[in-house]
C-alpha cells in the first residue's frame, strides 16, 4: 500500500520565509540560532556543503496561502482522498476478458484519439479522462471491434463535457468518424458508458497507480535535465515516494522515451516534436536510469542518442538562415 506522509513528523520551511528569533539570554545561543538558520537557507538554495540535522522541506503551498480559490487548508485531505481512491480502484489488465479486440486495436484507437484531441485543441485533462473511460468501460464490457471506435468517440464526448468550457457536440463526433455512426448510436453508447461506470471518473491505471506514474515521470524528467538533486526531500515528502521506490517505474518510462521515435503509433511523439510543446521529444533519454548490466538497455540508449543527434542536425538544416 502507498504510504501517506504525516506533515507533523517533519518541519516545513517556506521559501523566502524568515523565522522570528526569540529573545535569547546569552550571545552563545544567538550565534547558534543564526548559524542554523543560515545553514537551512543555503540548503534550500542548493549551495550548502553539509546537510542540516534534519531535512529541509519547502512548503509548496506557501505562495497560495492567501488564495481563496486554492483552498490550501484542504490540501492534505484532498491528497489523502486521492491516495485512498487509487488504492481501492486499481484497473486490471482486461484484454484476456475481451474476445474480439486486442491490445494492438486499443493502441490504434488511442493513437487516433490523440490526433483528434490535438486537432480540436482540447485540454490535456480531456485526453487523460478519455483514455481512462475507454479502459474502464472495456474492463467491464465485452466489446466488438466494430464498436471500438464508437466507444472511443463517445468517451471523448463525455470527457469534453466534463473538462471543457466549450465541449464537443455529437455532430463533431459524427464528422471525425466519417459518419461511421449515427447520432442515435453515439448517444446510446454515451448512455451505456455512464451506466456501466456508475458516474465514477477517477483516473486509474494498469500496473502502476497514478501517483506512482506522476512521481516517476517527474523523477525521470529531472534526471533527463540533469537536475541536482534528482529527487529532493521536498519531493519525497509531498509524493510519499522515495527515490528507490520510483526506480523501476522511471526506468520503464525512460525505455518508452528511448524507443518513441520507432513506435508505429507516433501521434504522441509527433505532437511533442512541435515547437508549441517545446520540442521536448528531441531530448535524449537520460543515461543515469539505463546504466545497468543489460545489453538491451545499452543498445536502446545508443540507438536513441544517434537518432536524436540526427534529428537535431536535420532540424538545423531546415531552419532558414539570413544575413
Amino acid at each position: 500500500m502507498t504510504s501517506v506522509v504525516d506533515h507533523r513528523q517533519q518541519p516545513i520551511i517556506a521559501q523566502g520565509e524568515r523565522r522570528e528569533r526569540r529573545a535569547l539570554g546569552d550571545i552563545t545561543n544567538r550565534v547558534t540560532t543564526r548559524t542554523r538558520v543560515n545553514a537551512r537557507s543555503k540548503v534550500a538554495s542548493g549551495i550548502a556543503t553539509t546537510k542540516p540535522i534534519y531535512p529541509v522541506i519547502i512548503n509548496i503551498d506557501e505562495v497560495d496561502k492567501n488564495n481563496e480559490l486554492a483552498q490550501v487548508e484542504y490540501v492534505e485531505e484532498i491528497y489523502l482522498f486521492y491516495k485512498i481512491s487509487e488504492i481501492k480502484g486499481c484497473l486490471r489488465d482486461y484484454m484476456d476478458f475481451q474476445h474480439d479486440i486486442n491490445a494492438r486495436m486499443r493502441a490504434i484507437l488511442l493513437d487516433w484519439l490523440i490526433q483528434v484531441h490535438d486537432k480540436y485543441g482540447l485540454m490535456p485533462e480531456t485526453l487523460y479522462l478519455t483514455i481512462n473511460i475507454v479502459d474502464r468501460y472495456l474492463s467491464v464490457t465485452t466489446t466488438s471491434r466494430t464498436e471500438l471506435q464508437l466507444v472511443g468517440i463517445s468517451a471523448l464526448l463525455l470527457s469534453s463535457k466534463y473538462e471543457e468550457i466549450w465541449p464537443l457536440a455529437v455532430n463533431d463526433m459524427i464528422t471525425i468518424s466519417d459518419s461511421a455512426y449515427s447520432r442515435e448510436q453515439i448517444l446510446a453508447m454515451e448512455k451505456a458508458i455512464l451506466s456501466r461506470l456508475d458516474g465514477e471518473y477517477g483516473v486509474l491505471t494498469i500496473r502502476n497507480n497514478p501517483s506512482m506514474l506522476a512521481a516517476s515521470a517527474v523523477y525521470a524528467a529531472r534526471c533527463t535535465l540533469n537536475k541536482t538533486p534528482a529527487w529532493s526531500e521536498t519531493l519525497q515528502h509531498y509524493t510519499g515516494y522515495t527515490e528507490d521506490q520510483l526506480g523501476d517505474c522511471a526506468k520503464s518510462l525512460v525505455r518508452f522515451h528511448a524507443s518513441a521515435s520507432d513506435n508505429k503509433f507516433s501521434a504522441v511523439y509527433k505532437k511533442y516534436l512541435n515547437p508549441d510543446t517545446g520540442t521536448v521529444a528531441r531530448f535524449p533519454p537520460t543515461t543515469s536510469l539505463l546504466v545497468v548490466n543489460r545489453h538491451l538497455d545499452n543498445n536502446i540508449l545508443e540507438i536513441a542518442q544517434v537518432k536524436t543527434a540526427m534529428q537535431n542536425e536535420l532540424s538545423q538544416l531546415d531552419t532558414p538562415r539570413y544575413g
